[in-house]
């Protein structure tokens, strides 16, 4: 059975073959507007080990992240609704959410009730 941290680690070194470049912080990769932070923070005596992929497109919003990595799926990732699944237009829910304009309609209340950005 493979580990996260096996993933994490073959998802950076295919997206490096691939082209994405290092950005200014050491865990921070670029390829054409679209931003990876890759974590693999090894086990210390004050830290545990931690590792993780965070995905944002060239629109600032999060997209998920799927393994083996796949330059395809994620500019496919741009169009799917993260709620229903659906594939088309997509916009912002607070923070950085992608989802279709119906789910956003659905859930705008819970998702951006007063003071939730403050």
């Amino acid at each position: 059975m493979r580990s996260i941290w096996t993933d994490v680690e073959q998802w950076k070194a295919d997206a490096l073959a691939d082209g994405w470049v290092q950005g200014e912080r050491k865990e921070q990769y670029i390829k054409e507007r679209f931003y990876a932070t890759i974590n693999l923070r090894p086990e210390t005596d004050m830290l545990k080990a931690y590792c993780n992929v965070s995905i944002w497109g060239p629109d600032d919003l999060h997209i998920p992240v799927s393994y083996p990595y796949s330059w395809g799926k994620l500019q496919e990732s741009l169009t799917i609704c993260t709620i229903c699944g659906k594939v088309g237009e997509t916009v912002r829910l607070a923070f950085c959410n992608r989802v279709c304009p119906e789910c956003r309609a659905k859930n705008l209340d819970e998702y951006e009730r007063p003071g939730w950005c403050d």
